[in-house]
């Protein structure tokens, strides 16, 4: 909002606006968190940010039929839980970070993080994992090239 309508609004201001339109549509939020409970598939992910100097998260849930925004102090498998339920047995669509492997529900991970964590992973892998890894890098490049799987980061960052 400070770029956009040169109207200075803090962070402290937005989470202030947050908590209280969670007073006002507390229902309607109570009814999207049970519909992703009972959704097939879900994908989630979350960013950090600061928040009057200290970490907060902001987290997205998204079904087929519906988006669940929330900020968090905590990031993690307890927030997916928080959210989904520890007997969720959807399929959640997730990023590689390790806390979300011991979250509920069957996972697929995000193939637009493989070519990111590519720079990492390679340099320290699990031992166990290499072939694995490679193949899966492999079967993202062969994709790329037969034009079944868009450039993910370039669409991502010119939409």
């Amino acid at each position: 909002m400070n770029d956009t309508y040169n109207a200075q609004v803090s962070v402290g201001t937005v989470v202030d606006y947050l908590k209280k339109d969670a007073e006002l549509f507390g229902g309607e939020y109570k009814r999207i968190k049970r519909e992703m409970r009972e959704s097939p598939i879900c994908n989630y992910d979350d960013t950090g940010q600061r928040v009057n100097g200290r970490n907060r998260w902001l987290w997205a849930f998204v079904s087929k039929e519906a988006v669940l925004y929330l900020t968090s102090k905590n990031r993690g498998k307890k927030e997916v839980i928080k959210v989904l339920g520890e007997d969720y047995d959807g399929v959640s669509g997730q990023d590689f970070y390790p806390s979300f492997d011991g979250a509920p529900g069957r996972k697929q991970k995000c193939w637009s993080i493989v070519p990111a964590r590519e720079n990492v992973e390679r340099k320290h892998p699990p031992p166990k994992s290499i072939e694995f890894y490679e193949g899966l890098l492999q079967i993202f490049e062969d994709a790329k090239e037969v034009g079944c799987m868009p450039n993910l980061w370039t669409d991502w960052r010119s939409s």
